[in-house]
């Protein structure tokens, strides 16, 4: 396996994926200047990324009263959301 595949595998074998039950908005940055973060609660531990006002608009809408939709995220070890899906189950 050349060192390209090798390293594709390590990057595949360190993304999680899970369903999100909880969702936080972090509108006023902290420090300032950041982009808005959206932070997701995902197999007991918060996932944050930097969300555009689409982003914010689908999460927002999944998790409203009613709703059929589910967030899936893929993670990595530092947390950090490398991918969004809104889904249904």
């Amino acid at each position: 396996m050349g060192l390209v595949a090798k390293n594709a595998v390590q990057v595949a074998n360190s993304i999680f994926s899970q369903v999100a039950t909880k969702y936080w908005l972090e509108v006023i940055s902290i420090p300032a200047g950041n982009n808005t973060r959206l932070w997701l609660f995902a197999s007991g531990q918060w996932n944050h990324m930097s969300a555009t006002p689409e982003i914010v608009s689908s999460v927002q809408s999944a998790f409203a009263n009613g709703s059929n939709m589910e967030v899936v995220v893929w993670t990595d070890a530092t947390n950090a959301i490398n991918g969004l899906v809104v889904r249904t189950p």
